[in-house]
């Protein structure tokens, strides 16, 4: 698992990566418990890209990271699907669309993510909550 730390609305969330998630997820708690909307609940089931419980879509978030410096990097994420699934009540789940969007690359040995744009973020890699890839296996 790679995962890292972020604040949402300035509350400490923890983020993980998976490179194979065909979507971004985040928790319903995360949401409640930052105060975040849900922007759209039609048709969650047409535009479900994965097999959670969907509650509907929030169209973008602005999260905090501390990179590498220490400084915060405000980074943008669009189209996250809120789910109620157990294991992803407290974590947001950034998948393939926000590694197109957003990442350059992962290095694992130097446990760093490095942003389009240089910036690099400390990684923690290790065991925790398996990827969404893995929960519905």
């Amino acid at each position: 698992m790679k995962s890292f730390s972020c604040k949402i609305n300035k509350v400490p969330v923890t983020v993980i990566l998976d490179s194979g998630a065909n979507c971004n997820v985040i928790g319903d708690e995360v949401v409640n418990g930052v105060g975040l909307k849900i922007d759209d609940t039609s048709d969650t089931e047409i535009y479900n890209p994965s097999k959670f419980d969907i509650l509907g879509v929030i169209r973008e978030i602005e999260i905090s990271i501390l990179s590498q410096g220490p400084k915060w990097k405000q980074v943008k994420i669009t189209d996250i699907f809120v789910s109620n699934q157990s294991q992803l009540k407290f974590v947001l789940v950034l998948g393939q669309p926000w590694f197109q969007e957003n990442a350059m690359k992962v290095d694992f040995p130097n446990k760093t993510l490095t942003l389009l744009d240089g910036t690099n973020i400390s990684l923690v890699i290790g065991p925790g909550i398996p990827p969404p890839t893995q929960l519905n296996q």
